[in-house]
């Protein structure tokens, strides 16, 4: 189950006849559910040294998937023209994302077999499996459910001068600042 949306909305606005500013505003929306038909802590089974080299029987480890995501991006710009030949334009871009993550790692666990188990060696690691000749058990334990915010800070000034027709001088600077991803409850 995948469901995304998303809305943008700007508005450009004159404030005299030679500055326009422009907001715009987005939001995207993302939702993923990923989930086991037979139980999410259903464990999964793997065979060694089997006809096909790492078969199991189970999903993948890395189900089950819950995920939220919202994304939300605020930028405004200003323009302002001096003349013909210079303009200079300014602006901010704000976002931040949230992301709610149930993302599993092996925590159902995963039952080993290998044909030489237990001080037996079997024919093969069916064999041991059909006998319940366990090689090894490995579970993760930890916390799976992770809620991630993210903040991103730019700011810009962008200075134009039109020298001749066919030439123009553009000077810049950008300021970036991206605050390290943290979890809620503190942790980077």
């Amino acid at each position: 189950d995948n469901r995304q949306g998303n809305l943008g909305v700007t508005w450009t606005h004159v404030l005299d006849n030679a500055t326009v500013g422009e907001f715009r505003y987005g939001l995207g929306l993302r939702l993923t559910r990923v989930d086991i038909a037979a139980g999410n802590d259903t464990p999964i089974v793997r065979f060694a040294a089997s006809p096909v080299s790492g078969s199991i029987i189970g999903n993948a480890g890395n189900f089950p998937i819950n995920r939220d995501q919202t994304d939300q991006q605020l930028v405004y710009n200003l323009t302002r023209l001096f003349g013909r030949n210079h303009q200079l334009k300014s602006g901010i871009d704000l976002r931040f994302s949230n992301l709610d993550d149930l993302a599993d790692s092996f925590s159902r666990g995963f039952w080993s077999f290998n044909a030489a188990c237990g001080g037996v060696t079997y024919p093969s690691s069916y064999a041991a499996f059909l006998d319940g000749c366990v090689t090894s058990f490995q579970k993760a334990w930890g916390p799976f459910f992770l809620e991630n915010r993210l903040r991103e800070y730019n700011a810009y000034i962008e200075d134009s001068w039109r020298i001749r027709q066919n030439l123009s001088l553009n000077l810049g600077l950008r300021y970036e600042f991206y605050q390290p991803e943290q979890d809620t409850d503190g942790f980077y």
